[in-house]
C-alpha cells in the first residue's frame, strides 16, 4: 500500500539543493538519492516503512510504502521529513546573519534553500560521531556501511535491498569480535 503526505514547502527552501547534498557523491547506505527523489527505509513505532521524498512546485512530497499505513505512520513519516530536510527552522535570521559578513555575503545567493540536513535518530547521530573521525569521509562511509550491513534492519523494494541503521539494542548484545570485520579499530568497537 502506497500512501502520500503533502508538506508545504516553507520560505528559503529548495529541494534541489538538499537533493544535491545528499547526492554529493559519497557512497551513502542509508537512502538513494537521483535527480528527483531520495528513497530511504525507515523505522517507524510500527514497522519498518520505505519512504520516497520528492517535490512539486509548493510541497514536498512524500510516498509511503508499507503493507498497512496508519494515521501514526503517516504522522511519523512527516515528522521524520520535517527533521530530516530541517522544514521547521526560519533561516532567514541566518541569512541575514551571512549578508553582514564579506566572506559570507554571496552564500544565501549561492545556497539558497539549503536546509542543515539532520541524522534523525539519536543513536545514529552519536555512532557517526565517533564513525566520522576517521582518516577521511570516504573511508568513514565504508566503516558504516559494513555496520549498516552486518547489523542494520533491512528489505527488498524494486529489486534492491535498503537499510536501516542498527537499533542500540543489536550492538549492544554483539561481541567485539564481530565489530572487527566493519574495520573498527579495537579501541572504537570497545566503545559501541
Amino acid at each position: 500500500m502506497i500512501n502520500h503526505v503533502k508538506i508545504p514547502i516553507p520560505n528559503n527552501f529548495s529541494f534541489k539543493n538538499c537533493l544535491n547534498f545528499l547526492n554529493r557523491g559519497y557512497d551513502e547506505c542509508l537512502y538513494t538519492a537521483d535527480k528527483h527523489s531520495v528513497k530511504r527505509l525507515i523505522r517507524l513505532s510500527s514497522g519498518l516503512a520505505m519512504i520516497e521524498v520528492s517535490a512539486d512546485e509548493n510541497n514536498v512530497l512524500i510516498s509511503i510504502n508499507k503493507n498497512t499505513v496508519s494515521t501514526s505512520d503517516t504522522q511519523q513519516c512527516q515528522k521524520y521529513v520535517m527533521d530530516w530536510f530541517d522544514l521547521d527552522r526560519d533561516i532567514a535570521p541566518f541569512y541575514q546573519l551571512l549578508q553582514n559578513h564579506r566572506q559570507t555575503k554571496g552564500f544565501p545567493e549561492k545556497y539558497h534553500g539549503l536546509r542543515l540536513m539532520g541524522i534523525v535518530d539519536l543513536f545514529e547521530a552519536m555512532c557517526w560521531c565517533v564513525i566520522g573521525q576517521q582518516i577521511n569521509l570516504t573511508f568513514a562511509h565504508k566503516i558504516k556501511t559494513r555496520l549498516v550491513h552486518r547489523f542494520g534492519a533491512r528489505i527488498i523494494h524494486d529489486e534492491k535491498t535498503h537499510y536501516c541503521f542498527p537499533r542500540p539494542k543489536i550492538c549492544l548484545m554483539s561481541v567485539v569480535k564481530n565489530w572487527l570485520p566493519c574495520n573498527f579499530p579495537n579501541r572504537k568497537s570497545i566503545i559501541y
